[in-house]
């Protein structure tokens, strides 16, 4: 009996230890492709507990991060058929393709996440997205140099937003895209894989088409220009009214125009002082003059008696 009780307790420690030995935890965000005595088969485990028997000699398990990615990538130095450059800045969203088995299966082999440094691209090659960013790059070239689906000249390209994502989509996914798809993928509710990278596509967008050069220097001076002409009428419309509203008052279109620009600061109306400047002997001949007015200019005031009467 005793026998039969130890072989018993020895089989359950033994299937309890194979058990929590294969017993492993996929954390959130994660999928697991699974190994069969160290090579990757076409399957796949969500996040969650799940059991691998004899783990890792026979089964075992791969993490993937599967969650989306979102990146801007540099601007991208093109220039137009009429000669302009430009920098064109691409944002782009993708993840993993969670669903198939043979697509994580090349995303692995593509580099997957990656690792390196964001900022100085020193370090180990960045994977999925460091492939992801050479193809867009070139893509947004040969849209920008083409002569029949690209944009003709600057003002084409600062203008072609929906184009530009058109033919940057269709060369990434190898496949036309719909005016009406555009929208998808702009707002990020698309969905479309790439099985060479093993992921799916989300958003595509471009975030910026800024003109450089010399042609950037001509334009801007160009603009401007424009805006002081512009500032320049509005001007010449408000001397105008004024001077329609003091000729209204009464003044000449002279006066008019003359006190306009007064006001305006762009005539200076000037005030001069004269001093009159005498020698001493003709100012002692002034003042013995006043002194002899004087006494006559009193006889003629009304006068009252020391009686209080009239005199």
């Amino acid at each position: 009996m005793f026998v039969f009780l130890g072989i018993v307790i020895i089989v359950l420690g033994a299937i309890s230890a194979i058990i929590l030995q294969g017993l492993r935890k996929i954390p959130p965000v994660y999928v697991a492709l699974v190994t069969k005595w160290g090579k990757r088969v076409p399957e796949v485990v969500s996040e969650g507990w799940q059991f691998f028997p004899l783990y890792p000699t026979w089964y075992g398990y791969i993490p993937i991060k599967v969650e989306t990615v979102s990146k801007d990538f540099a601007p991208e130095e093109v220039r137009t058929p009429d000669g302009a450059d430009l920098n064109i800045s691409v944002a782009l969203s993708w993840a993993p393709d969670k669903d198939s088995p043979e697509a994580l299966i090349n995303y692995l082999n593509a580099g997957g996440e990656g690792h390196g440094d964001d900022e100085t691209g020193e370090g180990e090659p960045r994977g999925v997205r460091d492939i992801l960013e050479d193809m867009v790059a070139e893509h947004v070239r040969e849209w920008a140099r083409s002569t029949k689906l690209g944009p003709q000249t600057w003002r084409d390209a600062l203008s072609a937003g929906d184009e530009a994502v058109q033919i940057i989509l269709e060369g990434l996914l190898g496949k036309p895209i719909s005016p009406e798809e555009i929208n998808s993928y702009k707002c990020g509710a698309a969905s479309v894989s790439i099985p060479s990278l093993g992921i799916t596509i989300s958003r595509l967008n471009i975030k910026d088409i800024t003109l450089t050069g010399k042609v950037a220097e001509a334009a801007e001076l160009k603009v401007k220009e424009e805006l002081e002409r512009d500032a320049e009428a509005v001007e010449q419309e408000h001397v105008k009214n004024m001077i329609l509203k003091h000729t209204e008052q009464g003044f000449s279109k002279e006066q008019a125009l003359e006190i306009v620009q007064t006001e305006r600061g762009k005539v200076a109306k000037n005030v001069s002082e004269h001093k009159l400047s005498i020698s001493s002997e003709t100012g002692d001949i002034l003042k013995n003059l006043l002194m002899g007015i004087v006494p006559f200019l009193s006889l003629g005031k009304p006068g009252k008696t020391k009686e209080g009467g009239d005199q």
